[in-house]
């Protein structure tokens, strides 16, 4: 995965993450969604998502229609046991072109506002790559990210970032990619949630020096929960 795919790659991340993960409910309880997104390069489509909440379980799945008429289809689990201080996290994404990346990794809390994670993500050409991240609380609703990926040639994509809840519902990112070659990408996004929409902005200064944006937002128009 070269620096700008990892840039966009990462931009989706974090919208989808605030979709899916944004709303919680309780124990014990499904949560049955759908809604519309739009992106700032002319994107824009449906989707539907299933959330089941148990003790120490969420279990996420759900699809995305775009403007096309094309469907692409994500799932997700992720476990945390109280007890040790640790969980698992498992997933995937298939693209509308039939691709799919997934991932797996675990998760340990190993001091008060310290928290260690690790995986694989396997790539649609079946190539490999490992990531291993350290979130360190610095302040109330600071957080200092620290990330490495490394490829299947055993190149090494580094991310220094620091996240920052600004306001209720609203946090700003500043990061730093540096990719094998040692090319940076610097970058500052915001997200802001409200109680039926995700709305995310990212700028970013690409290693030649021009920038880019990339815009995308969420909206909730249904919600069903079952108990």
């Amino acid at each position: 995965m070269n620096i700008l795919s990892f840039c966009k790659f990462t931009l989706l991340a974090v919208v989808v993450a605030g979709v899916v993960a944004g709303l919680r409910a309780d124990d014990d309880t499904t949560v049955k969604r759908t809604g519309t997104y739009a992106t700032s390069n002319g994107g824009s489509g449906t989707t539907q998502s299933t959330s089941t909440y148990q003790k120490g379980t969420v279990s996420r799945q759900g699809s995305w229609t775009n403007q096309n008429g094309a469907t692409g289809t994500w799932k997700s689990q992720g476990t945390w046991n109280r007890a040790t201080k640790s969980g698992t996290t498992q997933g995937s994404v298939t693209r509308p072109n039939g691709k799919t990346t997934s991932w797996q990794g675990t998760t340990t809390k190993t001091a008060p506002g310290t928290i260690h994670a690790g995986g694989t993500i396997t790539l649609a050409n079946g190539q490999k790559e490992t990531y291993a991240t350290t979130d360190i609380r610095t302040a109330p609703g600071v957080w200092q990210k620290t990330e490495t990926l490394t490829g299947p040639n055993g190149q090494k994509t580094t991310i220094q970032a620091t996240d920052t809840r600004t306001a209720p519902g609203t946090w700003q990112d500043h990061a730093v990619t540096t990719g094998p070659a040692g090319k940076q990408v610097d970058s500052s996004s915001t997200t802001t949630l409200t109680s039926n929409q995700v709305v995310a902005q990212t700028t970013a200064t690409l290693p030649n020096g021009q920038g880019v944006t990339a815009a995308g937002a969420y909206s909730q128009t249904a919600a069903t929960v079952q108990h």
